[in-house]
């Protein structure tokens, strides 16, 4: 419980953390997607197979250490995809789950295709259903990751509608609406 009031905090403070973390919890997200669409073998490989497959043979990455060391370069993937949208949604703050499904198709569309048609990855995929579940699992990653951002951020991404100026007639100056209740207040003290 004290570990999670921490990386809150952490993500509060620093949008880098807050991608990691998010990304993180995308990816943990896709994963259990994947393990489900491959028990029912609408899936040929896990993401720890593939992500594992840049290092070592296909045929060795069904050993637990291999399969060990793909998840670990997969989580660590997915944690680094986290901090582009992390920004990306600091910076837009609407529409974050439409944006996160977006972020992992265009993620599917590097990871999955750019870089398996330049031969980075040694297992390959054979039936088009596998390619509709990696498409299905990526575009998971990015609306849990979008939606982890706007959770755990807080005030920075989370604020979409809070922080819309509000005139001031009074004087013609822009007020955030928090600062307008506050000025609402000391001008009920005053009367």
């Amino acid at each position: 419980m004290k570990l999670w009031k921490i990386i809150k905090i952490a993500c509060r403070e620093d949008t880098i953390m807050l991608g990691v973390i998010s990304g993180l919890m995308g990816t943990l997200a896709m994963d259990i997607a994947n393990l489900f669409l491959y028990k029912i073998h609408f899936s040929e490989a896990l993401w720890g197979h593939f992500a594992g497959s840049i290092f070592i043979p296909a045929r060795q990455t069904k050993k637990p250490q291999n399969f060990l060391l793909g998840q670990i370069e997969h989580l660590i993937t997915g944690g680094i995809l986290g901090i582009p949208l992390a920004y990306v949604l600091k910076i837009t703050k609407k529409y974050p789950k439409l944006k996160g499904c977006g972020y992992g198709l265009a993620t599917w569309g590097l990871l999955y295709n750019i870089f398996a048609k330049a031969k980075l990855y040694s297992i390959k995929h054979h039936t088009s259903i596998s390619y509709y579940s990696t498409l299905i699992q990526n575009t998971i990653f990015g609306v849990v990751a979008a939606q982890s951002i706007v959770s755990l951020g807080g005030e920075k991404t989370s604020q979409v509608n809070k922080n819309v100026q509000m005139s001031d007639l009074a004087n013609n100056t822009f007020i955030s609406t928090t600062d307008a209740a506050t000025y609402k207040n000391d001008e009920l003290l005053q009367h």
